[in-house]
């Protein structure tokens, strides 16, 4: 299985959209989802997928990622809608974390950062800002367990677009961790 992770798009979040990032971002990141799909491609999003008009927003990148022979909703705390409802317009799992082996590694997919729960990597989303003065003030208890082991996807950092789990795999396995990236602790 080839897996493409996508995070925080936070589709109609109008106030994110004029404070973080481009005009037509949405849309853009909609279309990304659809290129290039790969064989056997499994989508992973890491939750806060939208942020109001559930439904139209689900319909576009449900379209664009019919592709997909799986599509995975790793819930965010913006993703308030059932479960049922979340399966009932296209994903095919939903969850609040899972965990698979690949590539030699326990990978545990989450949206917030967790516990250390013997995997050897934590890919999650939630971020945006990555001050680590704002990371301590707004999220001490989240801050106080990162570790070596987290790895952030930021679509803010990737152009808005999808990455598959083999570049995050080997942007990890030269050091760059959550921790690192992001400037939270020093070298």
């Amino acid at each position: 299985m080839n897996y493409v992770i996508i995070t925080d798009t936070h589709f109609g979040h109008d106030e994110l959209e004029k404070d973080c990032r481009f005009p037509g971002v949405s849309e853009k990141m909609v279309k990304s989802i659809g290129s290039s799909v790969p064989k056997d491609g499994v989508l992973v999003h890491t939750g806060d997928f939208c942020f109001g008009d559930d439904h139209s927003w689900h319909s576009k990148f449900m379209d664009r990622a019919s592709g997909y022979k799986r599509r995975i909703l790793v819930v965010g705390n913006h993703d308030k809608k059932s479960e049922h409802w979340y399966l009932s317009h296209g994903w095919d799992f939903v969850c609040t974390s899972f965990t698979i082996e690949r590539f030699g590694k326990i990978i545990t997919f989450s949206h917030i950062p967790i516990v250390d729960s013997g995997y050897d990597i934590n890919i999650h989303g939630h971020f945006h800002d990555f001050r680590k003065e704002k990371i301590m003030e707004k999220e001490p208890k989240i801050y106080s367990i990162l570790s070596n082991k987290h790895y952030l996807v930021s679509l803010e950092k990737l152009q808005y677009k999808p990455v598959r789990l083999e570049a995050i795999i080997e942007d990890f396995d030269k050091g760059n961790s959550t921790l690192k990236v992001y400037g939270l602790v020093e070298d």
